[in-house]
């Protein structure tokens, strides 16, 4: 499983994963196939392994699509891997060309012909998740950093390069959000928790 969470984070010892210090703030990401971690107090759905959901802690499941979904609707985002095609039944889409990135957006989207990614219809409220070791895009004039493929980024469409700390920031600092493994440590300069195998 790989956490999604903010800069200020500490330690839960006893599920071993690291947490947001204002409890329901942290995001998980995990794997379909799984079942309820009575611990936690969170679910997963068991059926298909194709695709990873993203949600808040307060959930409950949408029997109609057989996904767990917010309480409050829409505000449920999907990640899935690329290389695939539409599903009918729940109306939406993904890129088939390249299985190298993967997206998140909202449920309401449209294709970005130009640079052949799915798009969320309202312009920059997509995110971009993709691997490190690449360059930059220069169609689409986003960047990832060259240098560790075991951390990656999430960050909003304008971005630069923080040199100090080596990674790809958002201009307007705090905005932008990293996912990584679960061994980390933390990295006392950026005051970000970062891979132990890094580097």
């Amino acid at each position: 499983m790989i956490l999604i969470y903010p800069l200020n984070t500490t330690k839960d010892m006893k599920s071993d994963r690291w947490t947001d210090r204002h409890s329901d703030k942290m995001i998980l990401i995990y794997p379909l196939n799984t079942s309820k971690d009575m611990k936690s107090d969170r679910w997963t759905d068991r059926h298909s392994d194709k695709m990873i959901l993203i949600y808040p802690l307060n959930t409950n499941k949408d029997m109609k699509s057989n996904r767990w979904t917010d309480r409050h609707s829409d505000k449920m985002i999907l990640i899935y891997p690329l290389n695939t095609n539409k599903d009918m039944k729940s109306d939406r889409w993904t890129d088939r060309h390249s299985d190298k990135m993967i997206l998140i957006y909202p449920l309401n989207t449209s294709k970005d012909m130009k640079s052949n990614r799915w798009t969320d219809r309202h312009s920059d409220k997509m995110i971009l998740i993709y691997p490190l070791n690449t360059n930059k895009d220069m169609k689409s004039n986003r960047w990832t950093d060259r240098h560790s493929d075991k951390m990656i980024l999430i960050y909003p469409l304008n971005t630069s390069k923080d040199m100090k700390s080596d990674r790809w920031t958002d201009r307007h600092s705090d905005k932008m959000i990293l996912i990584y493994p679960l061994n980390t440590n933390k990295d006392m300069k950026s005051n970000r928790w970062t891979d132990t195998q890094t580097r």
